[in-house]
């Protein structure tokens, strides 16, 4: 469920790239701009939380509800820096292929939740 609903966060951020990338940039002057993308990101991480809340068994953080905030958060962080800025905008060249930077994704949040505290 985890590796599914990342894979969906970023075919989204894929799939409208530039359209996001512009309003991501455009919010930081536009407060109207800004505060309607916080309410679609909440949304979005609403809906993360409650696919991968099913599974809840599997995360032994002290607050599983905090720990899948706290992945979502960064998940969805990485993916705006990404459209924003470009693939190779945190990474010196070549830039990581979006399949290849899913699976990083994927890969960090699997290695997180399992864990057993945030601390």
């Amino acid at each position: 469920m985890l590796h599914e609903a990342i894979r969906e966060m970023a075919r989204i951020f894929t799939r409208h790239a530039r359209f996001l990338g512009s309003i991501v940039l455009i919010s930081g002057a536009h407060p109207e701009v800004r505060r309607r993308g916080g309410v679609n990101a909440w949304e979005l991480g609403d809906q993360f939380a409650s696919l991968v809340l099913k599974h809840r068994d599997h995360i032994t953080h002290d607050d599983p509800e905090e720990a899948v905030h706290a992945c979502y958060n960064t998940i969805f962080s990485t993916l705006v820096i990404r459209v924003a800025y470009g693939p190779g905008f945190t990474a010196p060249a070549p830039a990581t292929d979006d399949a290849t930077f899913t699976d990083q994704l994927t890969d960090v949040a699997t290695r997180f939740l399992p864990g057993k505290s945030l601390q």
